[in-house]
């Protein structure tokens, strides 16, 4: 009996073994659910996605259980899990990842509603938390932020003038700046016209890239009015276009008139311009033009298609004029060409130019440098000046070879004034000297004799005097001067033998008679005295 007892126990007890597990099998497994509730800022089509993590103790760390998307600009999610082994705990740990900020410049999360990401706060994990098996449900919020650049850019173009002629030049001015939030990368400006396309580089916020001084010159094929576009890009898509426009005229006719002279100091040239009319011949066309003395040009304007002369009718006294319509010619003295050949001006725009050259004989003033004995003297400084005392010839000096300057190219029929401007050392200045040059007189030697100054002192270059009217004496015996500024003789003056000079010899001879009869007398008592 007691062996059969021991049986049905130890049957009862595998039964009982067995149908334990099978009954914790049987129960239902607690299901966790975690809801993740999102908002974003700045986002419109882009998915976030959201990683569940449960700890497990066997490894002593978190793993993934489940992941979950959100789409656009906020939503909510639900991550779940289904725990095995809910009948061995109570209670469980978990944390929600954010994978991938999708971007964002700022991410937040919290256990209580209305996180506020911040930009560059990047916070993507939660801390771990824990959600008990009596009430499986928990929630997390996230937040994300992205802050929305605005690259913009802008770019001028001007030009100047704004009107021109073919063949001539227009200058453009671009300039590009950065009016958005962001910095620029890669900014590149192209202007096809221009044969422009040139990368500047970065351009931070705010900043101003100007190209300058592009020259370009209007061709005959170019549109009218001629406009061209400038063209900015960058990396950050952003970009801008700009158009300057040029009118394009055109030049009227014109005859212009080239005039160079050689010799002339005043007055000045006069011009007229003829049209030949069939059955009426030359005919002045338009009022007459002047041009200075010294040269330059004149135009006559607003023509129309046709024949055309100029005439010079006031050569200002010229020895020789010519004119040429291929270039500059060189007129010789006798030269006499007013008249320019025929000129043909076609159809529109077309400009004739037409060269005429004046020459008036010149003359020259020679000037030479002596002293009172007709020495030449160095160093002698002459300048040349007008009547109204402007410099016509800058100042020149003498040498000790032939003591001479020459002043050449002076204009004819022209009074000149010829000053000593520095005078030699030791010497006065001379007086000026005025000479008139004309066609008969065109070359003048003028002579300047200087006196020694000779340390009298006042300075205006005669010879010295006392004043008293005698010949001053320096103590050698010699005689200096006599004062009225003729040439001195060195060794004893020769005095003439009449008028008031007799009596200076009577006196003369009477002292030296009666000195000899004095030395008679004191020699006759020296010879009593030694005969004593």
């Amino acid at each position: 009996m007691k062996k059969k007892l021991i049986i049905v126990a130890l049957i009862a007890a595998v039964v009982v073994l067995f149908s334990f597990p099978a009954s914790l099998y049987a129960q239902t497994n607690t299901t966790y659910e975690i809801t993740v509730v999102k908002t974003a800022d700045g986002f419109d089509s882009d998915v976030f996605t959201f990683e569940l993590y449960r700890y497990n103790g066997m490894v002593d760390d978190f793993v993934l259980v489940n992941t979950n998307t959100v789409i656009c600009s906020g939503g909510s999610v639900i991550l779940t899990w289904d725990d095995p082994y809910d009948y061995m705990f109570s209670e469980r740990r978990f944390k929600v990842t954010e994978s991938g900020t999708n971007g964002a410049t700022g991410v937040a999360w919290s256990f209580s509603s209305g996180p506020s990401a911040t930009d560059g706060t990047i916070n993507d994990t939660t801390d771990e938390f824990t959600i008990q098996k009596s009430s499986p449900t928990g929630t997390v919020y996230f937040d994300n932020i992205k802050v929305v650049s605005n690259p913009d850019i802008s770019i001028t173009k001007i030009v100047d003038p704004t009107s021109a002629e073919v063949g001539e030049t227009v200058t453009y001015t671009i300039a590009v700046e950065n009016i958005g939030d962001v910095d620029l990368t890669n900014v590149t400006i192209t202007d096809p016209m221009l044969g422009l396309n040139q990368n500047i580089g970065p351009l931070a916020q705010g900043v101003t890239h100007t190209l300058a001084d592009i020259d370009y010159v209007i061709p005959d094929a170019d549109p009218n009015p001629l406009v061209n576009t400038a063209v900015v890009t960058t990396d950050q898509q952003a970009t801008d276009n700009d158009s300057a426009s040029v009118g394009i005229t055109e030049p009227e006719p014109e005859i212009i008139v080239e005039k160079t002279s050689n010799g002339f100091t005043t007055g000045e040239f006069i011009f007229k311009l003829q049209r030949f009319f069939y059955g009426g011949g030359w005919v002045d066309e338009q009022g007459d033009i002047p041009i200075p003395f010294g040269g330059g040009s004149n135009s006559f304007t607003g023509l129309e298609n046709g024949w055309y002369r100029v005439i010079e009718i006031n050569t200002n006294g010229a020895d020789g004029t010519t004119n040429s319509l291929s270039g500059p010619p060189t007129a010789s003295v006798g030269d006499d060409n007013t008249t320019s050949n025929n000129i043909t001006l076609g159809y529109c725009c077309e400009s004739k130019t037409v060269y005429f050259d004046n020459i008036k004989e010149t003359g020259c003033i020679k000037v030479i440098k002596k002293n009172p004995e007709g020495e030449y003297l160095e160093g002698a400084g002459f300048t040349v000046y007008f009547e109204d005392n402007t410099v016509a010839a800058s100042e020149l000096f003498t040498d000790a070879t032939t003591g001479m300057v020459s002043f050449c190219g002076l204009a004819l029929d022209t009074k000149y004034i010829v000053r000593e401007t520095t005078n030699p050392p030791g010497y006065g200045y001379a007086p000026d000297q005025e000479v008139t040059l004309t066609g008969e007189v065109a070359n003048v030697i003028l002579t300047f004799v200087n006196e020694p100054e000779s340390g009298d002192g006042d300075g205006d270059g005669d010879v010295p005097g006392d004043g008293d009217g005698d010949v001053p004496g320096d103590g050698d015996g010699d005689v200096t001067g006599d004062g009225d500024g003729d040439i001195a003789v060195l060794g004893i003056q020769e005095l003439p033998f009449t008028g008031f000079s007799y009596v200076y010899y009577i006196i003369g001879f009477m002292l030296i008679a009666a000195g000899g009869i004095a030395s008679v007398k004191i020699s006759r008592l020296l010879k009593r005295e030694k005969q004593k």
